[in-house]
């Protein structure tokens, strides 16, 4: 495996479970997600990158376990819903993210809530509306230390042209969403913020 490069400002605190995140993220081999990979060659393109998010997330969700111990006092899990409302915001919309990070999913007040992360290949048509979703899920206080969008295949300049290209003027975006861009052997970190005006 070919080294990897991240790039983060250096003043940029990340608490220990995004730092967990990106290693996880930097073992994940790019047949996993790369446009060679067999994942990439389905016959419809939208059905190939929702297969191919769902066989990365799946291998990145591996790689993080495979980082964590029995007793660390936190869970991961992919794509849960929530039936006590806590997912469920404006006008009854229903949130399945792919991964969250938490120590209890169910007590939002304890502060161990980690993570909600959404993961979108580059491709994938429906990338600037997670960030969106990230947003106004910030906004409903679910008590998530981060609110993540994970984009693969894509790098930090190549966001910011898409959200400059493709911005609506009724997406709402939080500029203290963390964005985690990779894109070959390197992994962009940096707040959205930083590249929306």
């Amino acid at each position: 495996m070919c080294e990897i490069v991240i790039h983060c400002k250096e003043f940029f605190k990340l608490s220990t479970h995004v730092n967990m995140l990106i290693e996880a993220l930097s073992k994940v081999d790019k047949i996993y997600w790369g446009d060679g990979s067999i994942f990439a060659k389905q016959n419809k393109k939208e059905d190939a990158v929702k297969y191919a998010e769902r066989v990365f997330a799946y291998e990145l969700y591996h790689q993080f376990r495979s980082l964590m111990t029995d007793d660390c006092g936190y869970y991961l899990n992919g794509e849960i819903k929530k039936d006590n409302e806590i997912f469920e915001w404006e006008m009854n919309q229903n949130c399945y993210p792919d991964l969250v990070l938490h120590g209890n999913l169910y007590e939002i007040e304890d502060g161990s809530q980690y993570f909600l992360c959404e993961i979108k290949m580059a491709h994938n048509p429906y990338l600037l509306d997670d960030l969106d979703k990230l947003a106004r899920l910030s906004d409903s206080n679910l008590g998530f230390q981060d609110y993540i969008s994970l984009c693969i295949g894509i790098s930090k300049t190549e966001l910011k042209e898409k959200i400059d290209n493709q911005r609506r003027d009724n997406r709402k975006f939080n500029n203290e969403t963390l964005c985690i861009c990779r894109k070959d052997n390197v992994i962009d970190v940096f707040k959205l913020g930083d590249i929306i005006s």
